[in-house]
């Protein structure tokens, strides 16, 4: 499973992007760093949460404004976004947050999908998924360095859609539980 999704996104990531209208979407920098203005004005106040979300975008930000070799991300390559028969990936689905990007963070959001186990990264996933996507789209040395970055850079872009769109205007313990899982891997 982990294989067949790392080689569709490698694929995806080889299209040609001429013609492409450029578009953004919410786990893009500026608006995760939107999201930290909200957090004043917010109706669920969560302190806790915006001192370790506000401390980890210090830290990450300034990392994550290389110029990385971009093209079209899905942005959303999690499990549940993908339709699988047995082991053959059939479709990938939900391209709501597609956009032309930086290809690391969408390696990186899709590693957060399908490498995680009980909240850890799982080296051995980590291991099976660059080896299936790097044959067909190898990361430069700038990416493989970046990597680790990126994977917590996409656990907090994640905590930044759900905090923006859920948990910031009302309690929710599901929202709750994903965002303090989601802060815990960018630790």
């Amino acid at each position: 499973t982990v294989a067949e999704a790392a080689r569709t996104l490698a694929r995806l990531h080889t299209l040609d992007t001429a013609g492409v209208p450029p578009k953004t979407n919410s786990t893009q920098p500026e608006k995760v760093a939107q999201t930290l203005n909200m957090f004043s004005s917010a109706k669920n106040q969560l302190p806790d949460i915006f001192r370790q979300f506000s401390l980890a975008w210090k830290e990450l930000s300034p990392s994550i404004n290389e110029i990385l070799p971009s093209g079209v991300i899905h942005s959303d390559l999690f499990p549940d976004n993908t339709l699988f028969e047995g082991h053959r990936l059939k479709a990938v689905i939900d391209f709501e947050e597609y956009a032309i990007g930086p290809l690391l963070f969408d390696i990186a959001m899709a590693i957060n999908g399908f490498c995680f186990k009980n909240n850890r990264l799982n080296n051995y996933l980590l291991e099976v998924f660059l080896n299936a996507y790097s044959p067909i789209r190898p990361l430069t040395p700038q990416e493989k360095g970046l990597l680790p970055v990126y994977i917590r850079w996409a656990a907090l872009a994640m905590a930044s859609w759900h905090l923006r769109f859920h948990l910031i205007h009302r309690p929710d313990t599901k929202q709750e539980k994903r965002v303090r899982e989601l802060l815990k891997r960018v630790k």
